[in-house]
């Protein structure tokens, strides 16, 4: 098997991939199309990991929380999608995680 890892690294965050090219699909063997596990590295905050579903959960809180952010029509609520929340709090904003492992608070 080719397994494949790539890192994307920015001023205050570095994500690592690692997954599959999924050949079926007619992808080429340098591009991942079965994500195995990611890792998420952001200054100041414990390091999240995950597999595919974990990732999507972030991304469909992220996304849009980021949009109505930039776009200055903020939720005070903030966005939802378990296991992932993220909500303004004081000028910055609390990104919760539900583990799914036994004992991890969130």
């Amino acid at each position: 098997m080719l397994k494949l890892s790539y890192r994307y690294d920015q001023t205050a965050a570095r994500l690592e991939v690692d997954g599959l090219p999924d050949f079926s699909s007619g992808h080429g063997d340098s591009v991942i199309g079965i994500l195995s596990a990611w890792r998420l590295q952001l200054v100041g905050a414990p390091e999240l990991e995950g597999k595919r579903d974990h990732l999507e959960a972030l991304m469909a809180v992220v996304f849009p929380y980021a949009r109505h952010q930039i776009s200055g029509v903020s939720r005070p609520e903030g966005w939802s999608h378990h296991p992932v929340s993220i909500r303004p709090v004081d000028g910055g904003h609390q990104l919760g995680l539900t583990s799914s492992q036994p004992d991890v608070p969130p």
